[in-house]
């Protein structure tokens, strides 16, 4: 049995540690195998180990490419290690590798969607709205629907300044999903932007009472009941945010 085999079987049984090792085995072994390379990448994603992931699922975008997602995994990766400008050519190379005539409209997406984020970071604000949009416009919401474009943009679009622009996106994200967290938090702060705080409030509670963990949402809700004149309950929401918010960050010199 080869060491790729062996490290599959340790991949699949979750053994990430005892599989790692047997894919680098068989990466210096055969180093043509985009099989090899991609297992590997996941490994070491799965490992919690970003930066040794780029090479690996490099390799494999560039074995290949086509029909495969190694390359919007490995720009997916650059994005998570803030490396934003070296994340759009792979990126590039998975849309144009997911072009017609059989592209898969949920590829499609994605891939767009992972392109205007790293536009975004970038700073290039008219090619991320171009991205955005090809991503909405692809975009069919289903049961195995995890990131929806519509969110993105509707942040994206506050972010801008431009929060009455949001509001249909959002809308449309959270008619899909009403329990998404990240569309009524949106929601919530395109509503605060437009002074709108007695309009805000609905989806602030909703997004607190989602992931009553967050501190961004009870931040924000504490601010819109004050604004709405509830004071005492939101000087309490506020103080019990920042405490959290203390404890979380505690030892830590930069905002997580």
């Amino acid at each position: 049995m080869s060491d790729y085999d062996r490290g599959m079987i340790c991949f699949r049984e979750g053994r990430l540690k005892e599989a790692r090792p047997l894919f680098e085995a068989a990466a210096r072994r055969t180093p043509d195998s985009a099989d090899v390379w991609k297992a590997l990448g996941l490994t070491l994603l799965r490992l919690n180990d970003y930066a040794a992931a780029v090479d690996p699922m490099r390799h494999a975008c560039e074995l290949r490419a086509a029909g495969d997602d190694a390359c919007y995994l490995e720009g997916r990766i650059l994005f998570l290690l803030g490396r934003y400008d070296e994340s759009i050519n792979p990126l590039e190379k998975a849309r144009r590798n997911a072009a017609p005539p059989n592209p898969s409209g949920e590829d499609l997406v994605r891939i767009d969607r992972a392109l205007a984020l790293s536009w975004d970071k970038l700073g290039n604000a008219r090619e991320a709205e171009r991205r955005f949009i090809s991503a909405i416009d692809n975009f069919r919401a289903n049961a195995r629907t995890h990131e929806d474009p519509r969110v993105d943009y509707g942040a994206f679009l506050v972010r801008q300044g431009r929060a009455a622009d949001a509001i249909k996106p959002l809308a449309l994200a959270l008619g899909a999903n009403p329990k998404s967290f990240a569309a009524n938090l949106e929601s919530g702060r395109a509503f605060l932007d437009l002074d709108r705080a007695a309009d805000a409030l609905p989806y602030l509670e909703r997004a607190a009472a989602i992931e009553p963990a967050s501190s961004t949402a009870q931040m924000l809700l504490g601010k819109t009941l004050l604004r709405v004149g509830r004071t005492e309950e939101g000087e309490r929401i506020l103080s019990q945010a920042r405490k959290r918010w203390d404890a979380a960050n505690q030892g830590s010199s930069s905002v997580k």
